[in-house]
Protein backbone atom coordinates (compact mmCIF):
# COMPACT_ATOMS: atom_id res chain seq x y z
CA UNK A 1 0.00 0.00 0.00
CA UNK A 2 2.98 2.50 1.06
CA UNK A 3 4.84 1.23 -1.84
CA UNK A 4 1.73 2.25 -4.33
CA UNK A 5 1.18 5.43 -3.12
CA UNK A 6 4.91 6.68 -3.19
CA UNK A 7 5.34 5.31 -7.07
CA UNK A 8 1.91 7.55 -7.15
CA UNK A 9 3.58 10.53 -5.62
CA UNK A 10 6.76 10.12 -7.21
CA UNK A 11 5.05 9.87 -10.85
CA UNK A 12 6.18 12.86 -13.33
CA UNK A 13 2.71 12.78 -14.73
CA UNK A 14 1.23 13.27 -11.21
CA UNK A 15 4.27 16.04 -10.21
CA UNK A 16 3.60 17.84 -13.33
CA UNK A 17 -0.26 18.61 -12.69
CA UNK A 18 0.96 19.30 -9.10
CA UNK A 19 2.71 22.21 -10.08
CA UNK A 20 0.16 23.15 -12.84
CA UNK A 21 -2.49 23.14 -10.11
CA UNK A 22 -0.27 24.91 -7.56
CA UNK A 23 0.30 27.83 -10.00
CA UNK A 24 -3.19 28.03 -11.27
CA UNK A 25 -3.71 28.91 -7.15
CA UNK A 26 -1.00 30.98 -6.41
CA UNK A 27 -2.31 33.03 -9.59
CA UNK A 28 -5.89 33.30 -8.44
CA UNK A 29 -5.18 33.82 -4.34
CA UNK A 30 -3.60 36.89 -5.81
CA UNK A 31 -6.55 37.66 -7.64
CA UNK A 32 -8.56 36.74 -4.50
CA UNK A 33 -6.36 38.66 -1.77
CA UNK A 34 -5.83 41.57 -4.18
CA UNK A 35 -7.74 44.43 -2.19
CA UNK A 36 -5.54 43.23 1.15
CA UNK A 37 -2.59 43.11 -0.98
CA UNK A 38 -3.10 46.45 -2.48
CA UNK A 39 -3.09 47.63 1.10
CA UNK A 40 -0.30 45.81 3.15
CA UNK A 41 3.05 47.83 3.15
CA UNK A 42 4.82 45.88 0.30
CA UNK A 43 7.66 45.03 3.10
CA UNK A 44 4.79 43.32 4.95
CA UNK A 45 3.25 41.09 2.36
CA UNK A 46 5.22 37.69 3.46
CA UNK A 47 4.05 37.76 6.73
CA UNK A 48 0.09 38.52 5.45
CA UNK A 49 -2.04 35.08 6.93
CA UNK A 50 -3.69 32.92 4.11
CA UNK A 51 -1.51 34.83 1.67
CA UNK A 52 -0.96 33.64 -2.05
CA UNK A 53 3.04 34.43 -1.65
CA UNK A 54 3.24 31.03 0.63
CA UNK A 55 2.69 29.30 -2.32
CA UNK A 56 4.79 31.64 -4.44
CA UNK A 57 7.86 30.34 -1.99
CA UNK A 58 7.12 26.50 -2.57
CA UNK A 59 7.04 27.35 -6.07
CA UNK A 60 10.45 28.58 -6.07
CA UNK A 61 11.88 26.01 -4.25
Amino acid sequence: MLLKLKFILMDRTFLKLLLIVNILGTIYGYIWYEYQLVLTPLHFIPFVPDSPTASLFLLSY
